[in-house]
Order: structure tokens, then C-alpha cells, then sequence
């Protein structure tokens, strides 16, 4: 949806000022509202510590969570994390 465009845009920099803080924000309330692809980002987020301190185990259960969803990327990302 919308919101997690503009977290992505916000995330990184393009089309919009880069801002984690905000990308945070907005990929929130989208996996707030059932976004996979917004639970996915904000696993990103903690795996690399990007506007949050790194958190792999929280990586993790956001990557699980997508990957719930047939989230490719998520998948992948769980694979890299083993």
C-alpha cells in the first residue's frame, strides 16, 4: 500500500529524503495493517540496524512472519541468516 511506499522511499532516498526514522514510522503502520511486504522491510530495518539498533532475533521474527505470507525475499533473508 501507499504507506509502505512511501517507508521504502523514505528508507532509501528515493523520491523522497532519506529519513529511517520516518521510513520506520510509515512500514509500522503498514505491517500494522497486514502488509507483508511492510513486515519484510522492517525486518530489514533491524537486521541492519537502519534508524533502529540492530536486532537479529527481531530480524528474524519479521522475516518468519513474511515469509508466512510467500514473501520471497523473507525467505531468502532466513536462509542467509542460518
Amino acid at each position: 500500500g501507499a504507506q509502505t511506499k512511501v517507508g521504502w522511499r523514505s528508507l532509501t532516498g528515493k523520491g523522497l529524503a532519506e529519513d529511517h526514522g520516518q521510513a520506520l514510522q510509515y512500514l509500522e503502520r503498514a505491517a500494522a495493517g497486514g502488509n507483508p511486504e511492510a513486515v519484510h522491510t522492517l525486518g530489514h530495518m533491524y537486521l541492519h540496524g537502519l534508524g533502529v539498533e540492530q536486532n537479529f532475533t527481531k530480524a528474524k521474527g519479521l522475516f518468519e512472519e513474511a515469509a508466512q505470507h510467500d514473501i520471497p525475499a523473507s525467505y531468502h533473508a532466513l536462509g542467509l541468516m542460518h
